[in-house]
């Protein structure tokens, strides 16, 4: 898999300067907080595992913070760094099972920041539970959208219902399903399709399940968080 173009480089950069073995202070590797993309985001996942490998006895520590507005984004990440790590992991590359993944505040950008903690550092992490609850929304908050395009293919996990289902669980909300499609009656066979995995398998209440239909040649899911 091509993961991204200069992995090449920037490891080899990291091998060559980047081993603080002597050193007890935790190191900030990086704070992402624009978004370029998943290739440049995975390779500063790979140059934090190779810096930790240059450190006998280190831990990697990543905290990821959404906003107000986008309070999902470290949910989502989360899988994308699992996956990754477990990608890495299959190919034999250590440190994978060192690497704790921290939910931070929400801040005024989303922002996801990578340390290496040396073997003796005292630094710690307070982080919220993972417990998918939600901030009070101000407004529908989309949680994934099957139009989405996954260049890498590391997010496809957050797009399922099982994903979509732990936040209805957590929260007092509404789910609206915004389902586009070529007549009513595809439609219809998709919302009962929806409907049966979300009530029958995952457990979600029916009363908290809404459906929307645009109708259309471009065949879409749009799934929602409401207010109640």
């Amino acid at each position: 898999m091509k993961i991204f173009k200069n992995v090449a480089i920037l490891l080899f950069l990291v091998t060559a300067c980047s081993s603080f073995a002597a050193a007890q202070e935790a190191v900030k590797i990086d704070d992402v907080v624009k978004y370029i993309g998943y290739e440049y985001e995975l390779g500063v996942l790979d140059i934090l595992l190779v810096t930790m490998q240059n450190n006998p006895g280190s831990r990697g520590v990543i905290v990821l913070h959404g906003t107000e507005c986008d309070p999902i984004f470290p949910y989502r990440h989360k899988k994308m760094v699992l996956n990754h790590l477990a990608f890495r992991s299959a190919g034999g590359m250590a440190m994978t099972d060192k690497v704790e993944i921290v939910l931070g505040e929400n801040e005024k950008e989303r922002r996801m920041e990578l340390w290496m903690i040396p073997e003796g550092s005292e630094k710690s992490f307070d982080g919220k539970p993972w417990d998918f609850r939600l901030p009070k929304l101000k407004r529908p908050l989309l949680v994934h959208d099957d139009g989405w395009i996954d260049g890498i293919g590391y997010g496809g996990s957050t797009r399922s219902l099982e994903f979509f289902s732990k936040f209805l669980l957590a929260n007092d909300l509404r789910g609206r399903i915004i389902i586009k499609d070529s007549s009513f009656s595809k439609y219809e066979k998709r919302k009962k399709a929806i409907t049966a995995e979300l009530v029958k398998k995952l457990g979600v209440p029916q009363a908290n399940l809404e459906f929307g239909f645009i109708q259309g040649d471009e065949k879409n899911v749009e799934h929602w968080l409401m207010d109640r």
